[in-house]
């Protein structure tokens, strides 16, 4: 884990590095189920997320500036064809984005975060 940028309950988004290979990765929300979560991945190069990271732990007076600097470095992701699985609040696995199952690529706030996706997918208890 790198820099946590949102939670609710749980983890909801944040940049992580990938300990094998040392990528980093934009991982949001995109359902929740009682203990599971599922994030969409983005890469997004280390260096401008180190720099943005940087810049969010020394803070601003700035409100929107958070926010901005944020969504500028979401803005040149690269999405993944992976999905990653959180159980009760560990990482437990990475799962092949299914081509016949829609991802949806909003903020987990305007998702209904029901558990019909993780279902969907075969993956709720």
């Amino acid at each position: 884990m790198l820099f946590v940028l949102d939670t609710h309950i749980q983890l909801t988004d944040a940049f992580v590095r990938c300990r094998h290979c040392g990528a980093t990765f934009l991982i949001e929300t995109a359902d929740m189920d009682k203990d599971l979560c599922l994030f969409r991945m983005s890469g997004v190069p280390a260096d401008a997320a180190n720099k943005t990271i940087r810049s969010l732990q020394k803070g601003s007076c700035d409100i929107n500036r958070a926010r901005n600097e944020v969504f500028s470095l979401a803005s040149s992701k690269q999405p993944c064809d992976t999905l990653l699985l959180m159980r009760a609040g560990q990482f437990a696995g990475v799962l092949a984005r299914p081509p016949n199952v829609s991802i949806p690529n909003r903020s987990w706030r305007e998702l209904p975060c029901d558990g019909a996706l993780i279902r969907d997918l075969g993956l709720s208890a």
